[in-house]
């Protein structure tokens, strides 16, 4: 990823990579809670329509899948509030901090 722009207060730039790595942890849990839960519940998921995702061996196992169940809940609301954080950093920079952030996440921004 560009360097983060000068003037940004350590305090941004920790948050900044904090939210960047929940955002890829959770793109990689999220799909996973929601497999095991519906593994555990015997509901094949059709991925696309292209066919369906085998079942993983925890067919049966409500626990399982009621546990699966809440996380993958929690970490669909936390995605939703990492998302509005996202949109609302990407503008208070544009919009207020007067630098290229939200241009720079642009396919035509500058680089």
């Amino acid at each position: 990823p560009p360097a983060l722009p000068d003037g940004i207060p350590g305090w941004q730039a920790m948050l900044s990579k904090l939210v960047h790595g929940l955002f890829y942890v959770l793109m990689f849990t999220l799909p996973i809670s929601g497999w095991v839960m519906s593994s555990a519940y015997d509901r094949a998921i059709n991925w696309f329509g292209l066919g369906d995702l085998p079942m993983l061996p925890v067919v049966g196992d409500k626990a399982l899948g009621s546990a699966a169940g809440e996380a993958h809940e929690i970490m669909g609301f936390l995605m939703i509030g990492l998302i509005i954080l996202h949109i609302v950093a990407a503008l208070k920079h544009h919009l207020i901090g007067e630098n290229n952030v939200l241009l720079r996440m642009m396919p035509w921004g500058p680089r």
